[in-house]
């Protein structure tokens, strides 16, 4: 198979698990991809550098770096932070200062004294918090099937695109202080939908906007892809030119972001107006861990009580966890409003 998106992070982490060092790891690599190929010039790197090759990647090698930013382009545009555009990004650890209140500037007669430009700061830090992925595999498809690489790759930045976008959204994620950021929801305005017709969705779109106290040039919506086609289905109806569909469009001159990690459930949906240049975001890279001899709780909530542990090595399963590093935090009040209750279908 040719390369594909991801294929460098992919493949090496592919290598490295069948051999378990990095000398065979890149004689696995020569033989299956070729001497010249991405993932062998990323073990070469490995080998010269005499890195034994720690499960967690490559330490700082530019070639390892490089293939974990090659794959971070196949998540990025899966998340709702990878499609938002004017994020504010920033470095984890590092403080930086969040203009809270927005800059003014003023007209000054020649000869007279200068105002001071006003504004409200706010000195923030984002930590290095994580979203983390556990998988369990057959040892089969770790050993090289040319669709096992495309499975295991979209498998990997499905799950990680998921709970990202979750985290980010779901007004019931508070957040935990050096653990998860909360949802740039957590804390938002809240306005209830007002009915299904398109004269409620427009009130709708009025109070929120006349709500938020965000820049409407750097904002835009995020809602459930089926909310998204019912708000074009119902403007479409009522004669309304509109381009709504489940990947997203316009509303209102703003671009919408659909995302199936959008609450939904009988109540309806969540439309969120958010100022993407009042959110400090922060990310490092992607790494991948494995083991065949632990034991695995089969949960999604471990600690809740007792859970059912798989023995990988007994029944010939790959343990995979992926980490990657991410925060944010909205560094505006009022940068984000949610219309709660949207179900524009009756």
């Amino acid at each position: 198979m040719s390369n594909f998106r991801g294929s460098t992070f992919i493949r090496t982490f592919l290598a490295v698990m069948n051999a378990g060092d990095t000398r065979t790891a890149l004689m696995i690599a020569e033989k299956r991809w070729g001497a010249h190929s991405p993932t062998a010039l990323v073990l070469k790197a490995a080998v010269a550098a005499g890195n034994t090759f720690d499960p967690l990647w490559a330490g700082n090698l530019a070639e390892a770096d490089g293939a974990q930013m090659e794959f971070l382009e196949v998540v990025r545009p899966m998340t709702i932070v990878g499609r938002l555009a004017h994020l504010r990004r920033v470095p984890v650890r590092v403080p930086v200062a969040a203009n809270s209140a927005g800059t003014v500037a003023y007209w000054v007669v020649e000869g007279k004294a200068k105002p001071v430009t006003s504004a409200a700061f706010d000195r923030k830090r984002l930590s290095a918090t994580k979203v983390v992925g556990l998988a369990v595999i057959s040892e089969e498809m770790g050993r090289f099937g040319d669709s096992a690489e495309l499975t295991l790759r979209d498998d990997i930045a499905t799950a990680i695109s998921l709970a990202t976008d979750a985290a980010f959204i779901d007004p019931a994620n508070t957040g935990v202080i050096d653990e998860r950021p909360a949802a740039v929801t957590a804390d938002a305005i809240t306005i209830p939908s007002s009915g299904g017709s398109a004269e409620n969705i427009r009130a709708d779109i009025e109070a929120a906007i006349a709500a938020f106290g965000g820049n409407l040039t750097t904002a835009a919506w995020v809602t459930h892809p089926r909310a998204a086609v019912s708000i074009g289905l119902r403007l479409s109806a009522a004669g309304l030119a509109n381009d709504l569909g489940a990947l997203g469009g316009t509303l209102a001159g703003l671009p919408v972001l659909t995302s199936e990690a959008v609450p939904y459930d009988s109540t309806g949906t969540l439309l969120v107006l958010v100022d993407a240049g009042s959110v400090l975001y922060a990310e490092e890279g992607i790494r991948l861990d494995r083991s065949n001899q632990a034991s695995v709780a089969m949960s999604d909530s471990p600690d809740d009580g007792p859970v059912t542990a798989v023995s990988l090595f007994q029944t010939n399963s790959i343990g995979l966890l992926v980490e990657r590093v991410i925060n944010w935090e909205v560094g505006r009040a009022n940068g984000v409003v949610v219309i709660t209750g949207v179900s524009y279908t009756g």
